[in-house]
């Protein structure tokens, strides 16, 4: 009482307001210093009664700054942990308690950002929330993000809002993306992007879109790039991917669909290499130049499509698989396929994996009564859409059983036959 002050050694939290734009009432400022202590000097010791206006009291002086933390359930689910993201700051003293001005309040400290990027100096005021943040901008050629997985170069913006980066780009690996906003967390970096564009490398096959999403995991290596209206220009720009790419360290995988000339090649994982893709898993169609019909299906598949030698060379992953042509209204159950891009061909021939299972072709045009006969080759051309069957010991028709000469047939469009 003497010295008219009060000292406390430890305060949970402390809340502050500060007069709204009318003057009258108090707005309370969102941010909470948390673990702080200090003394607050109520006026001066002589003047108790109040006799006299001394403006800069009350005043607040604190012997350590506190921290201030952003893991309210509110700001996106509580995932800036305290005690990994924090603003702490510099002891700090604040006079004229009674009538202090949002333009005063200023607190210089140290960010801690769960290792978005690393630690830095820097200060808090009040942001457009009625928070306590900062808008930054990171040095010339950016900082590391996620303990060296990316560089960012960027606007920084923080606040109860999130931790978002501004006008900005991200260096993953070889790829850079551009972006003009986008949430940080301490396990991922999410949101729209302007442009992606990753160059071919030894590892990657070339790739560039805009207007997309970017989910980056950096823990887990993933960096996703997710197509909207705009396809990812791959391999070449006539190459259109459509769907999740996930670059990591070592490769470039696509979840989705990529279609060129007149195919599409499907996969949940196509690996992306530079000038080819590989799938385990994958389905394959071709359609015709009237693109309202198709010409070749094949479900199912392993393989790969090099845009380089420019041929597809693919198996069924199952013993006996069908594979359709749709136009010729027929489907066999060869299993291995070579693909000759310039050419227009595809060469279906019987595979290791057929061991004990008869080759076959089945006509599916309702009229022909389910006609089928073993073929042990076929040659498909994507330029007159006509299926040669050769190696064809015999078909049967009815009671009937039919030899032929050289062992081939020629089906054309609706199971004609010659």
């Amino acid at each position: 009482y003497p010295r008219f002050d009060v000292y406390f050694e430890v305060i949970d939290s402390m809340k502050m307001y500060f007069p709204d734009e009318s003057g009258v009432r108090l707005r309370p400022v969102k941010s909470v210093f948390r673990n702080i202590g200090g003394t607050l000097f109520i006026d001066k010791p002589n003047n108790k009664s109040g006799n006299i206006d001394y403006p800069e009291y009350p005043i607040f002086k604190s012997n350590r700054g506190g921290d201030i933390l952003y893991d309210k359930p509110s700001i996106h689910g509580g995932q800036y942990v305290a005690d990994r993201f924090k603003f702490t700051a510099d002891p700090f003293t604040i006079d004229s308690l009674d009538n202090f001005t949002i333009d005063g309040l200023k607190f210089d400290g140290t960010f801690y950002s769960a290792d978005i990027f690393p630690v830095f100096r820097h200060y808090v005021y009040i942001q457009p929330d009625y928070s306590l943040g900062f808008v930054k901008e990171t040095p010339t050629g950016g900082l590391p993000m996620y303990k060296g997985k990316g560089k960012g170069d960027m606007t920084l913006n923080l606040s109860e809002v999130g931790f978002y980066g501004e006008t900005g780009r991200i260096d993953y690996e070889t790829s850079k993306t551009k972006f003009s906003r986008i949430l940080m967390l301490p396990d991922s970096t999410v949101g729209p992007i302007n442009t992606y564009d990753l160059k071919e490398s030894t590892l990657y096959a070339e790739a560039h879109t805009q207007n997309a999403d970017l989910n980056w995991l950096p823990y887990k290596d993933k960096y996703k790039i997710t197509t909207k209206e705009w396809p990812m220009k791959t391999f070449a720009a006539a190459h259109d991917f459509r769907g999740t790419t996930t670059q990591s360290p070592r490769k470039l995988l696509g979840d989705g669909l990529l279609k060129w000339d007149l195919a599409e090649f499907e996969s949940r994982e196509m690996h992306l290499q530079p000038k080819k893709s590989v799938a385990q898993q994958a389905n394959l169609r071709i359609y015709t130049q009237d693109t309202s019909k198709m010409a070749f299906a094949s479900n199912n598949i392993n393989g790969e499509m090099n845009f380089q030698s420019r041929v597809g060379s693919f198996r069924s992953n199952i013993p006996g698989q069908i594979t359709k042509f749709p136009f010729n209204m027929y489907q066999t159950n060869l299993s291995d396929y070579i693909w000759k891009m310039d050419a227009k061909t595809i060469s279906a021939n019987v595979g290791s994996t057929m061991a004990g299972i008869t080759p076959d072709f089945m006509s599916i045009n309702e009229r022909q009564d389910s006609l089928h006969f073993e073929g042990r080759k076929g040659l498909y051309s994507l330029e007159d859409y006509t299926l040669k069957v050769s190696e064809i010991p015999h078909i049967d028709f009815a009671d009937s059983r039919l030899f032929l000469s050289d062992g081939k047939v020629t089906i054309r469009e609706r199971a004609n036959m010659d």
